[in-house]
């Protein structure tokens, strides 16, 4: 690995600069109409997308994988975190969504039905041609239960046999990988990511940082750091996969991701980071464009990519993405609270204690009584799935739920900088 990122930013200059956007802006239009023949590295979240999307929309990002799949690429890194990720998203997304279809029927048809004759019966009583209508629809719907129980349970069996037997599964394991990362190398990036992240004063700094306009302070997986604390370097081992590829094809590249709410892949406006665009220049002269896969794909194959809702209460959509973000920060704030009380009162000594056992010592000690303790590990593992990418745990919480965890994070703050 000849460059890594902080030392291509270091080589910023006037004219390279100008140069990197020239190149990438003047391409950019036939980079989305697929007008060019660049590779394409698809991000796991993109693969792990398939499983979330409407038949008709699987139908057509599948042709459009085994049309270019000749130019369609998977890194290392990638890879791993889609085997890590896909069998708790298959999980929930086909057998707990088709599942759920039984309740939503009895819950939004038969129960309201008969809500709505019991709460008009009186009325009700004067329009007796409806009412009668009314009741057989009621009968109707009951009728239908038996049959859409048992086309559930054989839909549930072909689903079970698909995480064996998948078909998508099988395009993937069709594309090429890029292995391009010798372990020294990836210890390199890893240290390189401890560094960046050293410049950062705290959670509070990298979540302010993420949300300016412009910022030439954000690098890939920077909002991991909020995210996933214990393991944050996936974004930017990918970054340096895909660079290093470049290189060595002599290739320009576009990278798709649905990661984009984060904002260190791309801006939160989906805009690109120009630095990234004169970084990449640097070291390769060729261009990477970072792309958001939803956008690209609604505009070039002319539908939806948006997640297909599971169940009526809950849609995995940006509204969820923004609440659970929220959590995370707020969490991250009263863990810290948590740890300079336990610390102030040398509840520890020593090296750095993990945060359940903090939890549990204000307990021990009478700080916080047990259904207030019970709640407090319930909250610290909810901001685990959330952070750890735990999809099949994280999309069972509604945006309800995750709004009485926020209200309830807040009010443990408040506690705790009363003491």
């Amino acid at each position: 690995m000849k460059q890594t990122f902080l030392q291509l930013l270091g080589k910023s200059n006037i004219i390279d600069y100008k140069k990197s956007l020239d190149q990438y802006f003047n391409r950019i239009d036939n980079v989305l109409s697929n007008t060019v023949d660049f590779p394409i590295i698809l991000d796991a979240n993109v693969l792990l997308q398939m499983y979330r999307l409407s038949f008709k929309a699987r139908s057509k990002l599948s042709s459009f994988i085994k049309d270019n799949s000749k130019r369609i690429f998977i890194t290392k890194q990638i890879q791993k975190e889609f085997l890590r990720n896909r069998e708790e998203v298959v999980d929930y997304f086909y057998l707990e969504g088709t599942n759920s279809l039984i309740d939503n029927f009895q819950k939004n048809c038969i129960n309201s039905v008969k809500s709505f004759l019991n709460e008009n019966k009186t009325i009700l009583i004067d329009y007796e041609d409806i009412e009668k209508k009314i009741k057989k629809l009621s009968k109707d719907f009951e009728a239908i239960v038996p049959s859409l129980q048992e086309k559930v349970s054989e839909t549930v069996k072909k689903h079970k046999a698909a995480k064996h037997q998948d078909e998508y599964l099988t395009i993937y394991s069709s594309l090429s990988i890029i292995d391009v990362l010798k372990e020294d190398d990836v210890k390199v990036v890893k240290d390189e990511f401890d560094s960046l992240k050293k410049d950062l004063k705290d959670d509070a700094h990298v979540s302010k940082e993420l949300n300016k306009s412009k910022s030439y302070y954000i690098f890939p997986g920077m909002g991991d750091i909020l995210k996933k604390p214990d393991d944050p370097y996936g974004d930017f081992i990918i970054f340096h996969e895909v660079l290093e590829f470049m290189r060595n094809e002599a290739t320009d590249a576009i990278f798709l991701t649905y990661d984009s709410s984060k904002g260190d892949w791309l801006k939160q406006s989906k805009e690109p980071h120009l630095h990234y665009i004169e970084s990449v220049f640097l070291a390769t002269s060729k261009s990477l464009y970072i792309l958001d896969a939803e956008r690209y794909f609604e505009g070039l194959l002319d539908i939806s990519f948006k997640s297909v809702p599971v169940s009526a209460a809950f849609s995995y959509g940006e509204e969820f993405e923004i609440l659970t973000n929220q959590y995370v920060l707020l969490w991250i704030k009263l863990e810290k609270l948590l740890r300079d009380y336990a610390e102030k009162n040398n509840l520890f000594q020593g090296a750095v204690f993990p945060i359940e056992r903090a939890i549990r010592v204000l307990l021990d000690t009478g700080i916080v009584d047990l259904r207030s303790y019970n709640e407090l590990r319930e909250l610290y593992l909810i901001r685990g799935h959330i952070a750890h990418g735990n999809y099949g745990r994280v999309v069972r919480l509604t945006e309800e739920r995750i709004v009485e965890c926020i209200d309830r994070v807040n009010y443990y703050i408040a506690t705790f900088e009363k003491l």
